[in-house]
């Protein structure tokens, strides 16, 4: 015959003091209001909780529900600890004020941290959700750091978040993981080092509104989903370099705002849906493939904006299947330069300025290439020099005739038209 068991709530006062934070029972749920300085709350095991702040220490039985943490509006200090697994649910809501959040152990529910106002840090170590972990912040200067492990059964969300931080830890989370920063002028930092792992089922979202943001991960991702990095205005920074093979399952889309931007991917890497890769107005640099062996499986699209100098650069190292379009906007001294073939078309768009250069250094490429109107002897610069093998196709240069050079080098022109350049 089959038991059950049940637990009678009960509080037991261990220690008395003058000003206690209010803890309460409800039915399964435990809630902890205005803490008087740091507040411990710890899972002994079995629904029995120890609650310890500056002014009481009490035992609480018979939670199997929730936990519900609610903070003052000073500089809280909340340390939850469920070492001893717990299976309800955890809410904590510290307030304003500039807050330390840690959390450790297993919850076996959905898990909810909202720090409120000021400059917050929260700290996960050996951390696992079972459900969905939920992380909001409404305004300040916040952090998200992991000092171990942390596991998260469903979507993992960090809203409000100007640094995550998952540096020689592992983040295991089965389905989305979106990390966004606060809509202001606070720069986001999405950071992991070479001893980090990111293991995602669904998709990886990175989200920056406006400043000098960063995405700095040297360590191995596997993303099931999509990945989605979408940048503001500002000089940001982009720099995907696995230490160990890693793999984006689906498709890349990054877009970066207005400002210089910086933008290297490297390592061991493949990609297994399309790649989009779209830069506004600025200088920009694109590096892909350098170092490792980077693999696109579908096709790639590089879109620059406006500007001076913008600088694309693909490695030896670099294998692309698909098609490869390249649109360069409007601007002086914009170059782009491919060190491996594709083995699809490669379409290339030229703005109109001076100083615009094409370099195929490898391979047969078939190509149906633009280049923009510029008036200026020399603008145009289509050079094969450097043990491209044949070219087949369309390339097609200004206007102005003159402002077409063709560096053919020991490249075989084969089934090519040549429109505005010197024959």
């Amino acid at each position: 015959m089959r038991r059950f068991y049940s637990y009678r709530p009960s509080l037991e006062r261990l220690e008395e003091r003058a000003t206690p934070a209010s803890v309460q029972l409800a039915g399964g749920h435990l809630i902890i209001r205005n803490p008087v300085g740091s507040l411990s709350v710890t899972h002994l095991g079995g629904g029995t909780f120890q609650v310890v702040d500056g002014a009481t220490n009490v035992v609480v039985n018979g939670i199997g529900t929730s936990v519900n943490i609610f903070g003052s509006n000073l500089n809280d200090l909340i340390v939850f600890n469920a070492n001893n697994p717990f299976g309800g649910r955890l809410l904590i809501h510290a307030g304003n004020g500039n807050d330390t959040v840690v959390t450790v152990g297993t919850v076996g529910g959905n898990a909810v941290v909202l720090p409120g106002l000021g400059n917050d840090v929260h700290t996960a170590a050996n951390f696992t959700v079972g459900g969905n972990l939920t992380l909001a912040d409404t305004g300040g200067i916040n952090t998200f750091q992991m000092t171990g492990n942390v596991t998260v059964g469903g979507s993992f969300s960090a809203t409000g978040y100007s640094v995550f931080r998952l540096n020689n830890s592992k983040l295991t989370v089965g389905n989305a993981l979106t990390v966004s920063s606060p809509v202001s002028a606070v720069p986001l930092t999405f950071q992991g080092n070479t001893a980090a792992q990111l293991e995602v089922g669904g998709n990886w979202t990175v989200r920056g509104f406006a400043g000098a943001d960063r995405i700095l991960f040297a360590g191995t991702a596997n993303v099931n989903g999509n990945t989605f990095w979408t940048l503001g205005d500002g000089t940001n920074q982009v720099s995907l370099t696995p230490a160990t093979a890693s793999t984006l399952a689906g498709n890349l889309y990054l877009k970066t705002g207005v400002g210089d931007d910086r933008v290297l991917l490297n390592g061991d890497l493949t990609i297994g849906g399309e790649a989009t890769v779209d830069l506004d107005f600025g200088t920009n640099l694109l590096r892909f493939g350098l170092a490792g062996n980077l693999q696109a499986n579908g096709n790639w699209r590089i879109n620059v904006g406006n500007g001076l100098g913008n600088n694309l650069l693909s490695g030896a190292g670099t294998t692309l299947y698909g098609n490869v379009t390249i649109t360069q906007g409007n601007g002086n001294g914009n170059s782009t330069t491919l060190n491996q073939a594709p083995a699809g078309t490669l379409t290339f768009r030229g703005g109109n300025g001076s100083g615009t250069t094409l370099t195929l250094n490898a391979g047969e490429v078939t190509i149906n290439a633009r280049f923009g109107n510029s008036f200026a002897p020399g603008s145009n610069l289509l050079d094969l020099s450097g043990g491209l093998t044949a070219l087949r196709g369309l390339v097609q240069g200004s206007n102005f005739p003159q402002a077409n050079i063709l560096n053919q080098g020991l490249a075989l022109l084969q089934d090519i038209r040549l429109i505005g350049f010197p024959s």
